[in-house]
């Protein structure tokens, strides 16, 4: 703001409680007449967007007037089924899905079919899919591995080494790595579940993998360990990940079950490129048009420029009590709205029939279609009123 920003987009967000010090920066740039543009968020852990009016998404939910909201469509002008909405915190929709982008590095997903397992006893890992309930009750299928192989109906086996891994490969090979996967489940006390990484294709637990444990030692519940899995191990261009259950004698419990599983990376000098989706695609077109309006017409103010953005969209039937406009942005008919000056006239007597030219001075538009309606309808219907609209002057 201090450098002169005109327009900040945040592709960003997260709920919780409102942070005065996040609502404040708003303030200090609406103070300077800054817009901030802002994801609406991309839904629950199923995919599926949420209703932030009943749960809050910050920097969505602040109130501030230089703020605008951003949902995400698709191709259809459709509310994408991942993004979060909301009659009174989100403003208008863009789209948001299939967005070609550069990306920072390759990403790598998993259906676990291919993954290495082992096992001492007759048990161990198996893979499939897992039905996850989204916060409306809905349910989405998605790729995961368990231990054990009847994971939810049974439980693991006790004394019992089971393991699977993967390797992952990268070119170029990146200089930055992250891991995120889904994990729940349950072990007794006494047992262990671990994540472990090594460089090259190799079972990472006997070739001397850095190991983490996963375990509230209380509950028994499965939780994300206590330090970071060093996937930096990855720079080297082919890492391995796995998984491993180690149980005694003393009992079993649920185990384990591990979905969603990313491998994102950072690299130099890379040319990747991939479809995203997400409303952190949708907030920067906003941004782009917001800045457009700013451009073209530097006088106006950021509550004229939102409001054009807001009021001049395409109507969307399914953004239609899911933001306050109902609208997806068009940077056309922003730009019009912006610029569109009409002087006032009087209301002006015809005779039937009897051709007369009305002079209505318009600026700011380069095309023009102008609609003519009758007050006395009852003896000159409105489609009685023909004629040819035109424009005079540059």
């Amino acid at each position: 703001v201090d450098h002169g920003a005109k327009v900040i987009n945040l592709s960003l967000g997260g709920g919780g409680t409102l942070d005065p010090a996040f609502s404040d920066a708003i303030t200090y740039a609406q103070s300077k007449e800054v817009i901030v543009v802002v994801a609406a968020g991309n839904g629950d852990a199923a995919g599926n967007g949420v209703d932030n009016d009943q749960t809050p998404t910050y920097p969505c939910n602040f109130t501030q007037s230089n703020l605008i909201c951003v949902a995400a469509v698709d191709q259809a002008f459709e509310l994408a089924s991942f993004s979060n909405y909301g009659a009174t915190s989100v403003d208008v929709g863009a789209p948001g899905t299939n967005i070609l982008s550069t990306v920072a590095g390759a990403s790598q997903t998993t259906d676990f079919s291919n993954w290495n397992r082992t096992s001492t006893t007759s048990t161990g890992w198996g893979f499939g899919s897992v039905a996850l309930t989204a916060s409306d009750g809905t349910k989405i299928n998605v790729p995961a591995t368990a231990n054990p192989t009847n994971y939810g109906t049974g439980t693991y086996a006790a004394n019992t080494d089971d393991r699977t891994w993967a390797n992952f490969t990268f070119s170029p090979a990146p200089q930055l790595a992250s891991l995120s996967f889904l994990l729940t489940g349950a072990i007794t006390s006494g047992d262990f579940f671990n994540t472990s990484v090594i460089a090259n294709n190799q079972d990472p637990f006997s070739a001397g993998g850095i190991n983490l444990q996963h375990l509230d030692k209380v509950t028994g519940a499965l939780t994300p360990p206590t330090s970071a899995l060093p996937v930096d191990q990855c720079a080297a261009a082919t890492c391995t990940i796995g998984f491993e259950l180690r149980t005694d004698a003393s009992g079993n419990d649920t185990g384990p079950l591990i979905a969603l599983l990313t491998l994102d990376t950072v690299a130099q000098n890379t040319n990747a490129m991939g479809l995203l989706n997400g409303t952190s695609m949708a907030t920067p077109i906003v941004s782009g048009i917001t800045a457009l309006l700013i451009a073209s017409k530097p006088t106006a103010t950021p509550d004229q420029i939102i409001q054009a953005i807001e009021t001049s969209g395409t109507p969307a039937p399914t953004l239609t009590g899911k933001t306050t406009s109902g609208r997806v942005v068009s940077a056309m008919n922003a730009l019009a709205k912006i610029n569109l000056g009409i002087a006032p006239i009087a209301n002006i007597n015809l005779t039937a029939g009897v051709s007369q030219s009305v002079p209505v001075p318009i600026s700011g538009l380069d095309a023009l279609s102008l609609n003519a309606t009758s007050s006395n309808t009852a003896v000159l219907p409105n489609t009685g009123i023909t004629g040819q609209t035109t424009c005079t002057g540059p």
